[in-house]
């Protein structure tokens, strides 16, 4: 078998992730060729991942604070509408992510999206290899930083102070 994994070039993170996968899958007989190219191409309409043509994409996944992820997961996002650049187009993550993105009811949303979680788990479109957390170190001279657990570091920086 042979396969090819894309990323994004300039970053040693993805070169290093890429090598360690074709090293593993090599230990059990799949050949796998790094490709990478500007995340501008990457990620265009017309790139490997909007038009399907890879076999295998090594990226991040970028969550906001609420858990609506169906621009990522529902067969309804598939491009060109959207980024479900995993093309899953599975009937129960579709109604489990559509159901909970319609409802204000907090315990429904949580029961909604832990179906879907599972559910994504269960046909796994994506392997999930590590969750990365930032820290941030500020100068207690700097007055109205205020943090943000989705949003880059200095989203208030226009409000700070020293």
């Amino acid at each position: 078998m042979r396969l090819t994994i894309y990323a994004t070039t300039g970053h040693q993170e993805n070169t290093e992730s890429q090598v360690l996968i074709q090293s593993m899958l090599r230990d059990v007989g799949v050949d796998v060729a790094i490709r990478n190219y500007p995340g501008s191409y990457l990620f265009a309409m017309d790139g490997p991942l909007y038009t399907g043509k890879y076999d295998l994409e090594w990226s991040i996944e970028t969550n906001g604070p609420d858990p609506d992820n169906s621009g990522d997961w529902n067969g309804a996002f598939i491009p060109p509408h959207g980024a479900n650049t995993s093309w899953l187009n599975d009937p129960i993550v579709n109604s489990t992510s559509a159901g909970a993105a319609s409802t204000f009811d907090q315990g429904r949303r949580r029961a909604l999206y832990q179906r879907e979680e599972e559910r994504i788990r269960e046909v796994v479109p994506a392997v999930f290899f590590s969750w990365e957390t930032n820290y941030t170190a500020i100068n207690d001279d700097v007055k109205r930083y205020v943090p943000a657990a989705f949003i880059g570091d200095s989203w208030n920086a226009w409000e700070w102070n020293v």
